[in-house]
């Protein structure tokens, strides 16, 4: 269109609507995103209650899971979100748990300092 020509008001309108819709999916794909963040968080959280775990061993485990599983590991952590409270967890992820488990050496809690005698 000639630069000196005024686009039609409903042309207007349409672009203003794409504009939008752009908007909203940029939020929605945001949102998607930091649901499978917390969602794979949460998840090494209940692994780290299971297993009884440092952090940096939840996310391994909970890695190790997914590629045993072929499952993506948002998939995974989904899973094990809803695990405490369904009580049940699909077979091949809760075997390739318990096998990861096995090359996992739980941390033990921190021992306490010597006491001092005052010796």
């Amino acid at each position: 269109m000639p630069s000196g020509r005024k686009r039609p008001p409903h042309e207007r309108e349409r672009r203003r609507g794409e504009a939008e819709l752009l908007r909203q999916i940029g939020q929605l794909q945001q949102a998607l995103t930091s649901r499978a963040v917390i969602d794979q968080a949460i998840g090494v959280g209940v692994v780290i209650a299971y297993a009884r775990v440092q952090p940096n061993q939840g996310w391994e485990i909970l890695k190790e899971v997914s590629q045993r599983t072929n499952i993506k590991l948002r998939e995974v952590a989904g899973h094990l979100v809803q695990w405490p409270a369904c009580t049940w967890l699909p077979p091949d992820i809760h075997s390739a748990l318990d096998a990861a488990l096995h090359y996992c050496k739980p941390s033990a809690p921190d021992d306490p300092p010597p006491a001092d005698t005052g010796a």
